[in-house]
C-alpha cells in the first residue's frame, strides 16, 4: 500500500512536470532567450568593429605600451638636456678670457711642432722640394691665423 501511494504521487509529480515545462509559457521564454543570444551576438560583433577601427585593443597591452612609450621619451629628454647643458658649458668656456689664453697657447704649441718639422725636412731634403715647400706654407698659414687670434 505504502508503495502504491509512492507510485502514485511519482505519476501526479511527472504530470505536473510536464504541464509546467511542456506549455506554452516555456515557448516564450525560449524565444527571450533566442533573441537575447542573436541581440548579444550582434553586439560583440559591433564591438570587434569599433576596437578594429578605433585601435583599441586590450586595455591592459594599451596601458604597458603607453608606459613604455612615456619611459622612452623620459630618457630621451634627459639625453637632449644633458647635451643641452654640456654645449652651453662650452659655450660660456669659448666667450670667457681663458679660452682665448689656452688656444693662444696651443696655437703656439702647434707652430714650434711645425717649426720642428721643418727643420727636420731642411735636413732631408734641398731648398726646392715640393714637401719643404709644402710644410712652409703650413707654417705660414698658422703664422697667420696666429697673428690675427693672439
Amino acid at each position: 500500500m505504502v508503495a502504491h501511494v509512492i507510485n502514485q504521487l511519482v505519476e501526479l509529480f511527472k504530470e505536473k512536470h510536464l504541464e509546467i515545462f511542456s506549455g506554452e509559457g516555456t515557448e516564450f521564454i525560449e524565444n527571450q532567450l533566442d533573441k537575447s543570444q542573436k541581440k548579444l551576438e550582434e553586439s560583440e560583433g559591433e564591438l570587434a568593429v569599433f576596437k578594429e577601427k578605433n585601435r583599441v585593443y586590450s586595455y591592459e597591452e594599451q596601458k604597458t605600451a603607453l608606459i613604455q612609450q612615456r619611459t622612452s621619451v623620459d630618457s630621451t629628454l634627459k639625453t637632449a638636456l644633458s647635451q643641452i647643458s654640456e654645449l652651453e658649458q662650452k659655450i660660456a668656456f669659448i666667450k670667457s678670457p681663458r679660452w682665448a689664453i689656452d688656444a693662444a697657447s696651443e696655437m703656439r704649441g702647434q707652430l714650434a711642432a711645425l717649426q720642428q718639422k721643418e727643420a727636420e725636412l731642411l735636413q732631408k731634403y734641398n731648398e726646392g722640394s715640393r714637401i719643404l715647400q709644402s710644410q712652409r706654407q703650413g707654417n705660414t698659414g698658422r703664422k697667420r691665423f696666429d697673428k690675427n687670434k693672439i
